[in-house]
């Protein structure tokens, strides 16, 4: 896979999806400044590349340089606001103890776009990793307002559910059984 990445950027140098996928291979792999040159090669074609951005910041959280990452993702937000780039740089502000602003930043958004599926879902996933379940919670019932029957949503749901000990757990089950009666998660 990363010879055939390697490759693509070679014939095609603007590729930034190529070169994503080559630094998450080398992240993956614990390969840091394999990932970070490809990063700093995209930088040098591309002085403003958003995707550089984002790559340095995976870089970052990956060996816990929670301010480097903040840094990076803010950059890329600040060019790109996506809700992909909001979860990673909710992450890093909380992974760099700065949760407060974390939240701040998620409200500013969920304000201007209070139907963000995706947005609300990566903040809930971030919230459950954190066992904010109260949080996590929350932002999983208000993403299944928009798309009610999301099978991931309702299975996080409730086992987060299960985790507070909340009787509405049930019920959650209930839905998802109704969705996907078949699902090894909801069996």
């Amino acid at each position: 896979a990363e010879r055939s990445l390697q490759r693509a950027l070679l014939l095609r140098a603007d590729f930034p999806e190529a070169a994503y996928s080559l630094a998450d291979l080398r992240v993956r792999a614990g390969r840091f400044a394999d990932a970070r040159a490809v990063a700093a090669d995209l930088r040098r074609r591309s002085p403003n590349s958003v995707v550089a951005s984002i790559i340095s910041g995976n870089v970052a959280m990956a060996t816990s340089h929670f301010e480097v990452a903040v840094k990076e993702y803010r950059s890329a937000f600040g060019r790109e606001a996506s809700a992909q780039i909001l979860g990673k740089l909710h992450q890093a502000l909380r992974s760099a103890g700065r949760a407060g602003e974390a939240q701040a930043l998620v409200d500013a958004w969920l304000a201007k776009h209070p139907d963000d599926f995706r947005a609300r879902y990566l903040i809930a996933d971030a919230a459950f990793r954190d066992g904010q379940f109260a949080a996590a919670a929350e932002q999983y019932e208000s993403a299944l307002k928009t798309e009610p029957a999301k099978l991931p949503v309702l299975h996080n749901l409730v086992q987060v559910y299960e985790r507070m000990n909340d009787p509405r757990a049930l019920d959650a089950a209930q839905r998802a059984y109704k969705i996907a009666p078949d699902a090894p998660g909801v069996i």
